[in-house]
């Protein structure tokens, strides 16, 4: 096949675009909501912390709806690295967070309730460590979330990499 029979049929970009955000470094599709990571954009501010935009196609038109960003954000976090989304979830990770270390990694989880995209949830590694890169790629289907971490270190020795599974359990 040569693609014959795709057509172009819409370029998104972000309502505050602006020089270096990266918009577009990571997508996810699922039904009629679209997630865009742009992990260089500047959220109220802070330097790199990144962002990620949801468009929902209206009217046969993709429409941005929202602006995400961590409730933590901190600078060069690169939140957006990786999206998800699945039904009314959508997960996005912040693969260089340092909560537990420079560049350990974190995910968010949000969803959609009540008309609003609400953060609900920060995913993180039972043994999260330095430079584990948690949130370099993740995946979502209904309550499951996988989220890879190639950096993790093992007794085969260093990167030897990990993906961590988390389901929702209901509360």
């Amino acid at each position: 096949r040569n693609g014959t029979g795709w057509m172009e049929m819409q370029k998104l970009k972000a309502s505050d675009a602006a020089s270096g955000d990266v918009l577009g470094c990571a997508v996810a599709i699922s039904g009629t909501v679209a997630v865009l990571g742009a992990l260089h954009d500047f959220p109220q501010g802070i330097y790199d912390a990144g962002s990620a935009y949801v468009f929902e196609l209206v009217g046969g038109v993709w429409v941005q709806t929202a602006k995400l960003w961590a409730s933590d954000a901190g600078p060069a976090e690169h939140f957006g690295w990786a999206v998800a989304v699945s039904g009314n979830r959508i997960v996005v990770t912040a693969r260089d967070d340092g909560h537990a270390g420079a560049y350990s990694g974190s995910a968010y989880v949000f969803e959609f309730i009540g008309g609003a995209w609400t953060e609900t949830a920060k995913l993180i590694a039972s043994d999260a460590a330095y430079a584990d890169a948690f949130g370099t790629s993740v995946s979502i289907d209904g309550d499951v979330v996988i989220v890879g971490a190639p950096s993790v270190d093992g007794p085969a020795g260093s990167d030897v990499g990990a993906a961590y599974v988390f389901e929702w359990g209901g509360v």
